[in-house]
């Protein structure tokens, strides 16, 4: 069984970032993306991709996640008072004397968007993830499913917290783009 992200394939990227989105009318979801050193068709991959209802648990599988992967950033809406409680008793439950880390969120720069966040982020990650885009979702089923739900003539209409699992990658993808645009 393996404990950590192999050595081997942590080297393909330059930087990995997690997000998060609570759970609302759908499962919350977590999206890892990393960002590959050599583009090969796409410059961000999915790696790993989790939802749940139970914010709490979801919270658990991030700080899996977290020991697995090592993410550089973990992006998320940090205004969910109740998330950031389980964030807290989480970090408060590790062992000091163990190698896992505590769990810290940033707050996404989407998130000055909110009620407008989807009509921004969707069409953007739809062209993304076409063929021949620069994000490679091929490795999430679940998020795959969730891009091919909601119908071009609703994405004006969809509000902040409908589609978790788009919301998540979206942290972690634009928060990667923003730091490779801004260099």
């Amino acid at each position: 069984m393996v404990e950590r992200f192999p050595k081997s394939e942590d080297t393909k990227y330059r930087r990995i970032f997690g997000g998060i989105a609570w759970p609302g009318k759908r499962p919350g979801f977590i999206a890892i993306i990393g960002e590959a050193r050599v583009v090969s068709p796409a410059k961000y991959v999915l790696l790993d991709e989790k939802e749940d209802f139970d914010t709490q648990e979801l919270i658990k599988v991030a700080g899996a996640l977290d020991f697995y992967y090592r993410p550089e950033k973990w992006l998320s809406d940090i205004e969910n008072v109740v998330a950031l409680k389980f964030v807290q008793e989480f970090n408060a439950g590790l062992d000091p004397r163990s190698s896992a880390r505590r769990l810290k969120l940033l707050g996404s720069r989407l998130l000055g968007l909110k009620e407008s966040i989807f009509s921004y982020v969707f069409p953007r990650l739809k062209r993304m993830a076409s063929e021949g885009g620069c994000l490679d979702i091929s490795r999430g089923a679940k998020l795959l499913g969730y891009m091919a739900a909601p119908q071009e003539s609703e994405i004006g209409q969809v509000t902040f917290g409908e589609y978790p699992s788009i919301e998540a990658l979206a942290y972690a993808v634009f928060e990667l783009d923003q730091i490779r645009d801004s260099r």
